[in-house]
């Protein structure tokens, strides 16, 4: 293939990119890809919102602090009976 070649190279290569580009858009409408798309990043964002209600140290420090207004109530109870 000499330089002379190249001009009709560029061309064919240009023709089969084009082929190409069309067939993905092609396999892309057939198989409803953009609704695909559009699902997986519904479910995405149901997924991030889950796992920020999901937040184990919240959890935890709420039950923490349950747990010592618990004893601080209890504390009292036993001071005011010992107390009388």
């Amino acid at each position: 293939m000499g330089p002379e070649d190249l001009p009709k190279v560029a061309r064919w290569l240009g023709r089969q990119i084009r082929k190409l580009r069309l067939l993905i858009r092609e396999v892309k409408s057939e198989l409803n890809w953009n609704e695909l798309e559009k699902e997986i990043d519904d479910t995405q964002k149901t997924i991030d919102r889950e796992i920020k209600h999901l937040d184990p140290q919240t959890d935890i420090s709420r039950e923490v602090n349950l747990v010592s207004e618990e004893i601080e109530a209890s504390t009292r109870e036993i001071d005011q009976t010992l107390n009388k």
